[in-house]
């Protein structure tokens, strides 16, 4: 029965049913550190499996009721919202360690999608809010990172009705680089730049030839440079000014990010 739910209400899951090799205990992503012994234990019953996700594919669709919620463990993902017309709005990255599904209603107003090859591990949400009701610390890191995304949501608003396309896309640019710098110990200098131009179009607002002369700009001023799929960041200090705002404290998860050496590893 749990098999046919969950291809019911995830068409995008892959068709085999084993779990993957990603464990929930493997990941450095996922709020545990500070945790008892007890809570670990908790947290471990109330995970029911893990699944691999193909680019491209739904993980929750938007409008759908799902029983479950979705703790990502490896990957990018997307938050978007399609609109009556059929036009789409990104809302969010979705990078390790982000909890996906935790809504206040019932139905999902918003859809992800995977990017790329995503691992997630899977929470009857019954049991995901009992585990956070016996664990406060796992409680308040959970808060923790829904309070960031709300502020990467009210400052990308504001970026949208008040900054320039430049300043938009060097934002998102430095959001990036603090990000992966975060949650895959990736320095400042270089990034993998796995969005196209039409998705941060969709991110920012834009169309994707305004998002291709904001990036010739920066480029023109020596702030970044672009070899395939690799973006370096050539001046830091010089890009978070292009940016408009001080985008570079804003957007560090490191005051919501835990280190792995001070947590446990999850029972198996």
């Amino acid at each position: 029965m749990l098999e046919e739910h969950v291809r019911e209400t995830t068409p995008g899951w892959v068709s085999a049913f084993e779990p993957s090799t990603q464990s929930l205990r493997d990941s450095t992503h996922w709020p545990v550190s500070a945790l008892s012994p007890l809570d670990l234990e908790t947290l471990a019953r109330g995970r029911t499996f893990t699944r691999k996700v193909e680019p491209g594919k739904a993980l929750i669709s938007q409008g759908i009721q799902s029983d479950n919620i979705y703790v990502l463990l490896e990957g990018w993902a997307f938050c978007y919202k399609v609109l009556e017309d059929g036009r789409r709005q990104i809302l969010d990255l979705v990078l390790p360690g982000g909890i996906l599904g935790f809504n206040a209603a019932e139905i999902s107003h918003y859809g992800f999608e995977a990017k790329t090859d995503c691992h997630v591990a899977v929470f009857n949400r019954n049991s995901f809010t009992a585990t956070l009701l016996q664990s406060p610390q796992l409680c308040l890191k959970c808060a923790n990172l829904f309070a960031l995304a709300e502020t990467r949501a009210m400052e990308r608003l504001s970026r949208v009705g008040r900054l320039s396309a430049v300043e938009r896309v060097a934002g998102l640019i430095v959001e990036l680089a603090n990000r992966l710098h975060a949650v895959d110990s990736h320095r400042h200098g270089t990034i993998r730049l796995l969005l196209t131009q039409a998705e941060i179009a969709d991110m920012l607002g834009l169309a994707k030839e305004t998002v291709c002369r904001a990036m010739m700009n920066l480029r023109r001023n020596n702030l970044i440079a672009l070899h395939g799929g690799t973006l370096s960041i050539l001046d830091f200090d010089r890009l978070i000014d292009a940016s408009g705002d001080d985008a570079d404290s804003l957007f560090d998860d490191h005051q919501f990010h835990c280190e792995p050496e001070r947590g446990q590893p999850l029972p198996a």
